[in-house]
């Protein structure tokens, strides 16, 4: 129910961006002698939302990047929300809590550093690198996830679990990048609406197709073949996303 509601904020927040933000208009700090020719007709709003929509999803990278982020976040926010369903079966609630406060502080600040870091140099050699980044981050994460899961003991899945938010926590930063650089000048603003929408989206889905597949089944075998299905899929889904999302924005960029 608590990521129901959450899924739920941050759709109203999307939608509250895709209401409000607006780009500037170009070029109104320059003073030009009034012509008729100057004139631009005012679009109502609707029309201007509707033709942002359509600028946006003609641009093939923002419309694969759109596709990853959604099964990206299916399988990040999945073991969010259940992992201590799953990692209660071990009994060590207070090693996990004070573990995963470590794991996300310093494997999440590690990820975040290297995947800007990594991201910006690579595309400055190929654009495409932008994309790759996020990319085998996803597949990491379908990998790392998938020992995680694997693993027998306590201390095994925690390990892997370390590895897997230090190893692919940082996709957001290359993704929204690649945004910023793709959208058309007066829509850049829409496209991170989109952005949250989809998030948003993916949030609220995601519990609701995970509950409905534990059911009343809490046995630890069946949890695991859930979360991994749950994990495992939408992860790779999301780097092969990417991954085609890479030659669309490589394309835009020499087109600039």
């Amino acid at each position: 129910m608590t990521f129901i509601v959450i899924g739920l904020s941050w759709s109203v927040f999307g939608v509250l961006e895709l209401l409000i933000v607006k780009e500037p208009t170009r070029g109104q700090f320059v003073f030009l002698p009034k012509s008729a020719n100057n004139e631009q007709p005012s679009l109502p709003f609707w029309s201007n939302l509707f033709n942002a929509y359509a600028k946006l999803t003609k641009i093939s990278s923002i419309r694969w990047n759109l596709l990853g982020i959604f099964f990206r976040i299916w399988g990040y926010a999945c073991l969010l929300a259940f992992q201590f369903s799953w990692f209660g079966y071990f009994r060590q609630p207070q090693k996990f809590s004070y573990g995963t406060i470590v794991i996300m502080l310093t494997g999440g600040v590690i990820s975040n550093i290297a995947a800007a870091t990594i991201s910006q140099k690579w595309s400055l050699k190929d654009p495409k690198g932008l994309a790759f980044v996020p990319s085998i981050m996803c597949f990491l994460a379908a990998i790392t996830a998938f020992f995680i899961f694997s693993s027998q003991s306590f201390l095994m899945a925690m390990i892997f679990y370390g590895v897997y938010f230090t190893l692919g926590d940082g996709f957001v930063a290359p993704v929204l990048s690649m945004f910023s650089i793709a959208a058309p000048p007066d829509c850049k603003g829409q496209v991170m609406g989109y952005f949250i929408t989809v998030l948003s989206i993916s949030t609220l889905l995601m519990p609701l197709v995970v509950s409905a597949m534990i059911g009343t089944n809490t046995t630890h075998e069946h949890m695991t073949f859930v979360f991994m299905i749950n994990t495992i899929i939408p992860n790779a889904i999301g780097g092969i996303c990417f991954l085609i999302a890479s030659f669309g924005f490589a394309d835009e960029v020499h087109q600039q």
